[in-house]
């Protein structure tokens, strides 16, 4: 699959000639679409675009000569993919008892057990964030101006469905950097081998990643190549099964069959390697000195400057990795933090005033707000949401409840927190919730405004996509971790 995935990219000039020979039906449609991306980001760029149109540009100086020709054939890579890495997931499903290790009683542990990783504990401000940041990002890929993901529908008024609410690129790939710190953070607060993973520990640690982003990863696969009818690129069906479309150095939604689920094989990637970095920071003792940690993350941060100054920051896993290893370190910082300053009383605020920023940041700052200083800084910004929000909830008042801000505890209610669990879904299925929407409600509903409009329709697929997320966690998901 490696050989397959990097002989179809080709370097060229977009307006290059194609070679006699390599026509066809493929070739033609990705040819098509890699030009009317150079034409939106040249545009762009005419228009004092970002650096990140800039970047785009250059990416999308490749095209894909497909290999796959037929989607029957596709399609059964595609099947063939799913049942083997399927199958090695539950083959190690009878060695995970035998790699849980015995939780040793308080003043048992060993120095590195102790350190290695911070006191686990619920916080719900940050499961509330990623309710609200899902749902967000599921707003602006169907009510974005310009981006119209139904068929059916005039996106003409499409900017009336959510008048006065914010869809900046900003607001939708922002959230995205908190969810990769957020990744590398939980699966070090989380993790069981505190002292490090020896192969078979890692290998079921892999089979654990497939068992929990996998079946919901697949299924919106399948449905999609169903209603879709396997979309060309054909190439992009089983190399989205296999994970491996961020590992294009480029614009990776060009081989995205489901393309949101970009991002969930760059956490599942990076999931996959957590387990020999976390031995690397042990070796290197981040765990016991928080200068070092300090270091590490700096460090990774300036290597994702330069990543995404050459390739763009939104669909590649080289600008992902060094954000979810910036969450190991600050996982690892706060397990060193002083009960003493733990307890100070002002993380609740620290958490409202980041969040402040965050949303004021658009209206007073005038500079490219993809690629430049506020992006490049972002990360620091989330490390220090999630160190406040951990802390926070560390902190408990005379009644035991988190001495959480004001923002804090809107984060924090019930109603969010209930939904966390669901969050993945609800991103996962966006697009087959919008085509089930589409193509299946639309003609059978009564013809009215309400319900035939864009509006109408974008509603009811948002709620859908959180519908089918629950029916998939308690059907299918919950059934099958391990």
């Amino acid at each position: 699959m490696i050989m397959i995935f990097g002989a179809a990219l080709r370097p060229a000039v977009v307006g290059a000639k194609v070679q006699a020979g390599a026509s066809g039906s493929c070739l033609l449609v990705t040819r098509v679409h890699s030009e009317l991306t150079e034409n939106r980001s040249a545009s762009l760029v005419q228009q004092g675009g970002s650096s990140r149109a800039r970047a785009r540009a250059r990416a999308v100086s490749y095209y894909f000569d497909d290999p796959i020709s037929q989607p029957k054939v596709a399609g059964g890579l595609m099947f063939v993919i799913i049942v083997v890495m399927a199958a090695l997931s539950f083959s190690m499903k009878p060695f995970a008892e035998g790699t849980k290790k015995r939780i040793p009683k308080q003043g048992e542990a060993s120095q590195c057990s102790q350190s290695a990783r911070p006191t686990t504990v619920t916080v719900h401000a940050l499961n509330g964030l990623r309710v609200l940041f899902i749902a967000n990002t599921i707003f602006c890929h169907y009510f974005t101006l310009g981006a119209n993901p139904f068929e059916s529908v005039d996106p003409s008024t499409q900017a009336g469905c959510l008048s006065g609410y914010p869809m900046q690129d900003y607001f939708k790939y922002m959230p995205m950097s908190f969810f990769t710190i957020l990744s590398g953070f939980l699966r070090t607060t989380t993790n069981k081998e505190s002292e490090g993973y020896s192969w078979k520990a890692s290998l079921v640690y892999a089979a654990r990643v497939i068992a929990r982003f996998g079946p919901a990863y697949w299924i919106a696969l399948a449905s999609l190549a169903l209603v879709e009818n396997f979309k060309p690129p054909l190439l992009a069906w089983p190399v989205s099964a296999a994970f491996m479309q961020p590992l294009l150095p480029v614009d990776s939604i060009v081989l995205g069959a489901n393309t949101v689920a970009w991002f969930v094989s760059c956490i599942v990637l990076c999931s996959f390697i957590f387990p020999g970095c976390y031995n690397i920071s042990l070796k290197m003792q981040t765990h016991q000195k928080t200068w070092l940690a300090i270091m590490c993350i700096l460090v990774l941060l300036a290597v994702r400057c330069v990543i995404v100054s050459y390739l763009g920051a939104a669909y590649n896993f080289y600008a992902r990795a060094p954000e979810f290893f910036m969450g190991m370190f600050t996982a690892q910082i706060t397990s060193l933090m002083d009960a003493d300053f733990v307890r100070w009383g002002g993380w609740g605020w620290l958490f409202d005033i980041l969040m402040i920023a965050y949303l004021v940041v658009p209206h007073w700052f005038q500079g490219d707000l993809e690629v430049g200083i506020v992006p490049s800084v972002a990360p620091l910004a989330w490390c220090a949401v999630i160190v406040s929000a951990w802390a926070a909830a560390q902190c408990t008042d005379k009644q035991g409840k988190a001495a959480v801000g004001v923002l804090g505890k809107l984060a924090s209610l019930p109603l969010l927190t209930s939904l966390a669990e669901y969050s993945f879904g609800a991103y996962i299925y966006q697009r087959v919730a919008m085509r089930f929407a589409d193509n299946v409600l639309r003609p059978h509903l009564p013809d009215f405004y309400v319900m035939s409009s864009n509006c109408g329709m974008k509603w009811l697929a948002f709620i859908t996509s959180w519908v089918i997320a629950v029916l998939s966690e308690k059907l299918v998901e919950k059934h099958i971790r391990f």
